[in-house]
């Protein structure tokens, strides 16, 4: 197996590079069509979703994370290979990928050593396999070394790496299938799952989180590790969106407000500090009218009401696009954007869709995960190829 790529370390507020991986030539695209109802930023790949309901990806691809039945690069969109025109959704991990169909089933690929692919083996797959015995699913979502899903019932269910309790089953045994989330048995309305921990949304609005919490980014005011769920500080009910990075967490409450808490060595919980926080904090200056807010490595942005969309963090390859590489501890208006209606943020660069449904990405780009057919970054927001 080739050697992967580390998951990026922030020691004393610093990002630590990448290893040197060789860039192979860019697959071939399908002819792209010109509208998208979803996009999801991995690490150093990107997927969406069209219109027409097909799943495509592009960037690095050593592990078979675009799905295309290949494991070369490709600086544009791929077709995902068996899925056709039946796709809902679909998210982006580390070096893995899933996607849920019409039907409620859920498919992945990619990379498998610890079972995120959920299909009952730890063997790699540059195309969909079923995730075994789930049944049918309403959302999905992939980390780092696993995955989480909810049912159509409610249950939240997690499967692949668990040596943080990540899985939230109150173990720390790995798991090649899913299995159901401590306490979380129905009634779920969103999970979010990233390096070492897991969130979810209960049925009565509440946030609650489990797996590492070295840095406060479970956000119930300690920094004690949980195999099981805990309730995030304050977040008790009504809140709306929930996103887990690296080691920092943020979420939209009831009322419109972006809070964030855990790791901010990058200024990545955007409260103009670098601060870390173990419950959650005030996004500076955002106020209420937030649609969305996402958190990745170092990193940070919110989609308001409105559409329009603020960034905020580490911005050495412009991820935060606003033009610039200059770091900022605090929300900055991405540079002659769209409105816009969705947005992913990965590693180092930054997805949206457009109201005009047009996939528009920034920041780190040499393994081709903005997705304009080339390997320069992007300061600013630039088209996928295609759109």
């Amino acid at each position: 197996m080739a050697s992967r790529l580390p998951w990026p370390r922030v020691v004393a507020g610093l990002l630590i590079a990448m290893g040197s991986v060789l860039v192979m030539p860019g697959a071939a695209a399908d002819a792209a069509p010109t509208k998208a109802i979803t996009v999801s930023g991995g690490y150093v790949h990107s997927c969406d979703v069209t219109t027409k309901g097909a799943a495509r990806c592009w960037g690095y691809n050593a592990y078979g994370q675009l799905g295309d039945n290949s494991v070369t690069n490709s600086l544009k969109p791929v077709g995902v290979y068996g899925l056709g025109s039946k796709v809902k959704t679909v998210s982006s991990g580390y070096m893995h990928s899933c996607a849920l169909t019409t039907k409620g089933k859920v498919w992945c690929w990619g990379w498998n050593a610890y079972g995120q692919l959920g299909d009952n083996t730890t063997t790699n797959s540059p195309k969909p396999v079923a995730v075994a015995g789930l049944g049918k699913v309403k959302a999905i979502d992939a980390g780092y070394l696993h995955t989480c899903a909810i049912t159509t019932k409610g249950a939240v269910k997690c499967w692949g790496y668990n040596g943080n309790g990540q899985l939230g089953d109150n173990s720390t045994t790995n798991s090649l299938t899913p299995v159901t989330v401590y306490g979380i048995t129905k009634g779920a309305k969103a999970v979010s799952s990233s390096y070492t921990g897991t969130c979810a949304i209960t049925s009565k609005g509440a946030a609650k989180c489990w797996g590492n919490n070295s840095y406060g980014q479970l956000g119930d005011n300690s920094t004690t590790n949980s195999n099981k769920p805990v309730t995030v500080y304050g977040l008790t009910k009504k809140v709306k969106q929930i996103s887990v990075g690296q080691y920092s967490t943020c979420a939209v409450n009831g009322k419109n407000k972006a809070l964030c808490w855990g790791y901010n060595g990058n200024g990545q919980l955007g409260d103009n500090s670098t601060t870390s926080s173990s419950k959650p904090v005030g996004v500076y200056g955002l106020g209420s009218g937030i649609k969305t807010v996402k958190v990745a490595v170092t990193h940070g942005c919110a989609l308001t009401t409105k559409g329009k969309v603020k960034c905020w963090g580490y911005n050495a390859y412009g991820s935060l696009g606003d033009n610039s590489t200059t770091n900022s501890l605090k929300p900055v208006n991405v540079y002659n954007l769209d409105k816009s209606t969705k947005l992913t943020v990965g590693y180092l660069h930054t997805c949206v869709v457009t109201a005009k449904k047009a996939v528009k990405c920034w920041g780190y780009n040499v393994y081709g995960a903005v997705g304009d057919n080339t390997t320069t970054t992007a300061l600013h927001p630039v088209k996928v190829f295609g759109y």
